[in-house]
């Protein structure tokens, strides 16, 4: 055991301040550059040479491949002095490259947009078979010995971000880098000497397709570095809708979140007949005005898991909003609205009362580990992430909330509190979350018990409905601030601040306060019991099986969005804007065409100048002949290192 009782102040201050750093470089890792270099034996030196040379007609493969910065390919000669004779030794060639992202997910990348390519070069290598897998191939040939070349590294530090906490650029940032010089090109070019007035609403108009950010309203404030941390969350995003789509071998992109729904519901939401005048805004205007309405219960994970799994859980509550009900929330002026906008008022829950990370900088870090590296490695960096960060003093809460939400199991769809975890505005003057909660819970809970099959929650869920209808209260819980205050703002801006109900509420460190927030009941959802018989012939007091084929397709293509909301009901605070972003953009590449798994391209014939393999001799699994070096020697430097080619260098 470490005695700390006689230390320095300033030991234990550093100390300190190291395990509070920890966490952060946890997660910057995960998003730096990293390299990846394997090492050849060379059979056909002549045949190599050709195909080195020919890749600079493949740039466009190249160019798709996913965080690829740079690859190249170059042949070395090998000689080495042996007793005053120098001996030649086999040609080797070396395969360098440099790429953002995960590991596994680049060469998946490479192999699929590009394998034709590399099959060419590999061609003419000791051991590659047509039969061969080429991602082993590949992978047994690795060696760890540093960078070939490297990248344009880290980005500066802006303006009062710490310099720890800044990851390398990504090639899907510099793209996105690129085109705004190009757009301010064209802008400057197309615009000379127009007024300022009409120079400003052009600008806006030009560069609203950048944007990454939205305006924070009178109760909001902007966290820093937004925009860079919202941009890097919808290409973690992105990331983690391809691998799962690999995995599963979907015909199209799932979800980045909540994949799985059991069902699809019809229902009516019914405004509170005895709601108080001060909340009677917006959906809640009319008490005893009935809406119609679509509820779609999930489990939270982005892979469609077995129920019994461990998991948070969502709801997603989307209500039709008649023609002249109110104005629409428009997130910026330029930016497109939402699929759904201007019909439909959607609240998305989830089954705890708060968020797990308290704003867009801290998500990011989390989404960073979770989806870069093998499934262990991300456990495996998580632990530690959390482990300092709790007694470093920094991700307390997290720690607690993390492990609340994603390790509970359920035995009804609807047998859990939902809430939204962010904010949203009602009106000028309250702010306010959402929640909603079924009815006799415990009931329901028992249609599911000794069920265990792998997608039990849907039967569960259409059994419990042809039993009886469901009855769910819809609630706002209203902060006690000010609207438009310092205590408010920050509030809204911590999603881990918990003023959903009267509860102990952990700020940043250990810090806490008792904070009580007035839970008012403004409407009732019911759901119908589901019915025989084909749709049409269904009336108001039923519905079709909320589980069929049919129902779980509609669910499946629903397009939901805090988004898509009445003025008076505007969503508030950084996690709310990032989302406007994650999800417009998230859905655009689910629904925007299926995109089929694509096999490893078709092997072409050994060229007709290669000899066949000669098969003598004894070799290392690798294909290179027993007592040559793997890497390259260390003895003596190689008398001869001619690259064959520069290699092909993609897109920044």
């Amino acid at each position: 055991m470490i005695d700390l009782s006689g230390a320095d102040p300033k030991t234990l201050s550093n100390l300190w301040a190291w395990l509070r750093r920890v966490p952060t470089r946890l997660a910057v890792v995960a998003q730096t550059l990293q390299e990846y270099t394997a090492v050849f034996a060379v059979e056909d030196a002549k045949g190599l040479e050709a195909a080195i040379a020919a890749q600079a007609q493949h740039t466009r493969l190249y160019d798709s491949v996913a965080g690829l910065h740079n690859l190249r390919f170059y042949a070395l000669e090998m000689n080495e002095k042996t007793g005053g004779r120098v001996r030649q030794k086999p040609d080797l060639l070396v395969m360098a490259a440099v790429f953002d992202g995960d590991r596994d997910d680049f060469l998946d990348s490479l192999l699929r947009e590009a394998g034709s390519a590399v099959h060419e070069v590999l061609l003419h290598t000791r051991g590659y078979r047509r039969a061969v897998d080429t991602r082993r191939f590949i992978g047994q040939r690795r060696v760890r010995g540093g960078y070939f070349f490297h990248d344009l590294g880290k980005l500066e530090a802006g303006p009062g971000v710490d310099a720890t906490d800044e990851s390398d650029a990504s090639v899907a940032e510099l793209d996105d880098a690129i085109a705004v010089q190009s757009t301010f090109e064209d802008f400057h070019a197309a615009n000379r000497g127009a007024p300022p007035a009409e120079l400003m609403k052009r600008f806006a108009a030009a560069f609203a397709k950048h944007r990454t950010t939205l305006p924070a309203g009178p109760s909001e404030r902007h966290v820093t570095g937004e925009a860079r941390y919202t941009r890097q969350l919808d290409e973690l995003t992105a990331r983690l809708q391809r691998r799962v789509q690999l995995k599963s071998g979907a015909s199209r992109l799932l979800r980045g979140a909540q994949a799985k729904a059991h069902g699809y519901l019809r229902a009516t939401f019914t405004v509170d007949p005895n709601l108080d005048p001060r909340f009677r805004q917006g959906l809640f205007a009319e008490p005893g005005r009935e809406f119609r309405a679509w509820l779609r219960p999930a489990n939270g994970h982005q892979e469609r898991r077995a129920d019994g799994a461990r998991d948070s859980r969502a709801l997603t509550i989307r209500v039709e909003v008649p023609e002249g009900t109110g104005t629409w929330t428009e997130p910026a002026p330029g930016l497109p609205t939402p699929e759904g906008w201007g019909k439909f008022q959607d609240f998305l829950l989830f089954s705890y009362p708060s968020f797990f990370a308290p704003d867009v900088r801290k998500f990011n870090r989390l989404m960073g580990m979770l989806t870069t590296g093998p499934e262990l490695g991300r456990v495996t960096r998580l632990g530690p992430y959390f482990f300092f960060g709790f007694f470093g003093g920094t991700n307390v809460p997290e720690v607690l909330v993390f492990f609340r939400m994603f390790l509970k199991t359920l035995l009804h769809p609807l047998a859990a509190s939902f809430h939204s975890g962010s904010a949203y505005r009602l009106g000028a003057d309250n702010v306010v979350k959402y929640s909603a909660v079924a009815r006799n819970r415990k009931a329901l809970a028992l249609f599911g018990e000794g069920k265990t099959s792998f997608d039990f929650l849907k039967d569960v869920l259409k059994t419990s409905l042809s039993d009886a209808p469901i009855t769910v209260d819809f609630y706002i819980h209203v902060h006690p601030g000010e609207a438009g205050s310092d205590a408010v703002k920050t509030d809204v801006e911590n999603g881990m601040s918990n003023w959903s109900w009267p509860s102990f509420t952990f700020q940043y460190g250990f810090s806490r306060f008792f904070r009580l927030a007035h839970r008012v009941k403004v409407g009732t959802i019911t759901l119908p019991h589901v019915g025989d018989g084909a749709d049409e012939n269904l009336d108001a007091r039923s519905q079709p099986d909320p589980s069929s084929e049919r129902a779980l397709a509609s669910a499946e293509d629903q397009v939901a969005s805090p988004w898509n909301a009445l003025d008076v009901h505007r969503p508030l605070g950084n996690l709310n804007r990032a989302r406007y972003f994650v999800y417009k953009n998230g859905a655009e590449r689910r629904l925007a065409r299926d995109l089929a798994v694509e096999a490893r391209p078709p092997v072409p014939s050994r060229p007709s100048h290669m000899p066949a393999p000669s098969g003598g001799g004894p070799t290392h699994d690798n294909g290179m002949p027993i007592g040559d070096p793997v890497t390259t020697p260390s003895h003596e430097a190689p008398s001869h290192e001619a690259p064959i080619s520069n290699g092909v260098p993609t897109h920044r």
